[in-house]
């Protein structure tokens, strides 16, 4: 469950229960208050389980890189994520073609070098849709996790 600003989709409250074998747990993330000011080549994100919605809002087509922003990780050293956008490419799902914006994540200073890069396919026509995202299930050498769209409708905005 997510509250996401109409303008940023920055999810102000997120709600995720995450289920494995030996347990279930829900985490709830509410941001109180926001004082963050972002600069032009930031974008503000609560949370992981909100970044792909968040990302929709990414100026998609007019910026190339990006640095993701955290509440609260400005004083924990060098911890940040970037995002770099290396162009279209045209994916099919369920019979159809998307074009998309593809993107790169990464973690930029040290951890950058420990952790794998995530990819991310968003669709060029708004809303900018997440079609296909890979990225590692742990460390270097382990198997990626690709998520694939399999079907997606939707409604024009209203008038």
């Amino acid at each position: 469950l997510f509250r996401l600003d109409a303008k940023s989709l920055f999810a102000s409250y997120v709600e995720a229960t995450n289920r494995e074998d030996d347990s279930t747990i829900r985490q709830v993330t509410t941001v109180l208050e926001n004082r963050i000011k972002v600069k032009p080549d930031e974008i503000l994100v609560s949370s992981a389980e909100s970044l792909p919605y968040t990302l929709r809002a990414f100026p998609w087509g007019s910026m190339q890189k990006a640095r993701i922003v955290f509440p609260g990780s400005g004083k924990r050293g060098d911890f940040r994520f970037d995002i770099a956008v290396s162009g279209k490419e045209t994916l099919s799902f369920a019979g159809r073609s998307v074009e998309c914006w593809k993107a790169q994540i990464s973690f930029g200073g040290f951890l950058g070098s420990l952790v794998g890069k995530t990819l991310l396919w968003y669709s060029v026509p708004y809303p900018h849709y997440l079609v296909k995202s890979e990225s590692p299930s742990g460390m270097p050498g382990s198997p990626a996790i690709v998520l694939e769209l399999q079907s997606y409708s939707g409604s024009e905005p209203n008038q």
